[in-house]
């Protein structure tokens, strides 16, 4: 427990890269946000 913030920081990526390498050490990939829009072309008024 410390009030310096830099300190917690590094503590905290260390232990975020240390997550990502057991992931990367047991084949386990994270997923990318994707989205798929189909846009259907109206067809032209006819008058």
């Amino acid at each position: 427990m410390s009030n310096d913030y830099n300190k917690y920081m590094d503590i905290q990526q260390e232990i975020n890269f240390s997550i990502r390498e057991e992931f990367e050490k047991r084949g386990i990939e994270f997923a990318y946000p994707t989205q798929t829009l189909y846009i259907e072309k109206s067809p032209a008024n006819k008058s």
